[in-house]
């Protein structure tokens, strides 16, 4: 199967807008059940925090992150505003909670994280609101502005995950969040054959930050969690 060649880095999206991106289908529709996204996309808010992802041009090297984890607590290191609305909130709201744990944290996140990150993606103008006759009901979804966006994401992750080039931690990141989601089939990226470097992926973000692979393997956790408790 192929897929669209990997979008420079210069013009990529947040790791949340990339896993809102590859978890909808072009019509807007989610791929997996809302409850589950929120948790993922929760897991990509707080990786996102405890990732050193902004270049830092007087040190020549990555800024510290906007949060840590110590022991078993979230603790946000950097609580200023960035001007960015959904980081802003997701760090406000951990630096209130003050020393929560990882999985507190994700789950407070969740609660909210599936509306603002729509939110936030309405506001950008990379999603619009499309109304649809549903047997005698009306639903709104939300698809993508520009839907090539989906082909790019997928290409860059489809790309990682088959070569196991390392191109980012967001994209390592990525891969394990997809898989927490069980969407892997969605890109046939459940062979057998690539099975081992979908777990490498994750192994290989933890040398970047400890912290981010924590936060992937709880999501991971809480997703299965809350999946089992539907069938009890």
């Amino acid at each position: 199967m192929r897929h669209a060649a990997a979008e420079p880095h210069s013009t990529r999206h947040p790791l949340w807008a990339d896993l809102w991106i590859i978890t909808h289908a072009e019509d807007g529709e989610p791929l997996a059940h809302v409850p589950s996204l929120s948790l993922g996309l929760a897991g990509a808010l707080l990786t996102h925090l405890v990732l050193p992802t902004d270049w830092d041009r007087e040190r020549q090297g990555f800024s510290t992150s906007r949060a840590l984890i110590v022991g078993d607590a979230v603790i946000v290191t950097d609580p200023m505003p960035t001007g960015k609305p959904l980081v802003d909130w997701a760090t406000a709201h951990l630096h209130a909670a003050a020393r929560t744990s990882v999985r507190d944290a994700l789950n407070d996140l969740a609660l909210f994280a599936y509306d603002k990150v729509q939110a936030a993606l309405f506001a950008a103008d990379m999603i619009r609101p499309v109304e649809r006759r549903r047997l005698l009901a009306r639903k709104t979804t939300y698809p993508l502005s520009n839907s090539r966006a989906i082909y790019q994401v997928r290409g860059r992750l489809c790309h990682v995950v088959q070569t196991f080039v390392r191109i980012d931690p967001e994209t390592d990141a990525l891969g394990g969040l997809f898989r927490a989601l069980n969407l892997e089939p969605q890109l046939y990226l459940d062979l057998p054959d690539i099975s081992d470097r979908r777990d490498a992926m994750t192994r290989r973000l933890g040398r970047t930050t400890r912290a981010a692979e924590r936060v992937i393997h709880t999501t991971q956790d809480l997703i299965g969690e809350a999946a089992t408790a539907v069938y009890r």
